[in-house]
């Protein structure tokens, strides 16, 4: 009888300690993104899965680039600052998937995409909002209003009183616009 069988016994067991213990990863490579030397990255190359981490202030600029049914890339990269520490699980054979606390994979819920829609200003088309949520909250519209509703208005005074700088104004890590 095949569940006599060593092996299936053991493929059972193993199968119910990995459920139990939720969505827990195999040890894999890691490196912190922000300090990350051009040997670390060539080091985890070819792992079949790394966990990139960004912690809490690191800041990192991100190339981003369209292609299939559109196609395009900025000129420059923006720069990002980390909120929280966070993990990017990259996989050969995977999607790339998110942790928050380093040792479990987070939900299908916490990466999620939001696209607007307005005109542009020289009233000649639309125009894109592309944003990318990553975090717990069951709720990142809610999160990106209070974003918004925080943000100072535009070509609003500096606290000292002093109008913002251009690259304060537009710099890559600007503040998002109010909605107007």
């Amino acid at each position: 009888m095949i569940t006599r069988s060593p092996w299936v016994r053991s493929f059972v067991l193993a199968s119910a300690l990995a459920f139990a213990g939720g969505c827990a990863m195999p040890a894999a490579p890691r490196v912190r993104v922000a300090t990350a030397t051009q040997a670390e990255l060539e080091a985890v190359r070819d792992a079949d899965t790394v966990w990139y981490e960004f912690q809490e202030g690191d800041e990192v600029p991100i190339q981003l680039a369209f292609f299939g049914a559109m196609q395009g890339a900025g000129e420059h990269a923006i720069v990002v600052r980390a909120k929280q520490r966070f993990y990017f699980i990259m996989s050969k054979y995977a999607p790339m998937r998110l942790s928050f606390d380093g040792e479990t994979v987070a939900g299908s819920q916490a990466s999620q995409t939001l696209v607007g829609v307005s005109a542009r200003e020289d009233g000649k088309g639309g125009v894109l909002g592309w944003m990318v949520y990553m975090g717990t909250s069951q709720d990142p519209e809610g999160e990106l209003k209070k974003l918004i509703e925080s943000a100072p208005p535009p070509n609003a005074p500096a606290g000292d009183g002093a109008e913002p700088s251009e690259s304060e104004a537009s710099g890559p890590t600007a503040s998002l616009p109010a909605e107007r």
